[in-house]
């Protein structure tokens, strides 16, 4: 096995282990950089570009996803998501206070067993 393509499983290896971009981004670079063939090295190098790319297109879904989370729980009406076979996905403030429970007692749990057992809810999502 020649020295590029040691270097090159190194590389694989360490890319895949856990790898956090924003951590051994240097640390990557400078491996790619020990290669030889400039193919390789610029192949790699777009690999990483295209992570980078990736990783702040990731970051920016990550926060309109927090903004519409701020959004919903602002809401005065009470807002719920289930998912098909009644498992509640989310539940905004004003929802959680209509039912006197925190998000944290209720997320997770089945429409059709305590607290919402008395409530409409469970009622309106067989309908």
């Amino acid at each position: 096995m020649n020295d590029d393509a040691k270097k090159i499983i190194e590389l694989v290896d360490f890319l895949s282990d856990d790898f956090d971009l924003e951590k051994n981004l240097d640390i990557c670079i400078e491996k790619i950089s020990l290669l030889k063939n400039d193919r390789m090295r610029n192949s790699f190098r777009k690999l990483i570009s295209k992570l980078e790319e990736s990783a702040k297109k990731h970051d920016e879904k990550i926060k309109e996803y927090e903004s519409l989370l701020l959004y919903l729980d602002a809401i005065d009406d009470g807002i719920s998501v289930c998912d098909e076979h009644g498992f509640l996905k989310y539940i905004n403030e004003c929802a959680c206070k209509m039912i006197g429970c925190s998000k944290e007692e209720v997320i997770g749990k089945n429409l059709n067993r305590y607290p919402f057992n008395d409530a409409v809810l469970p009622m309106v999502v067989q309908t």
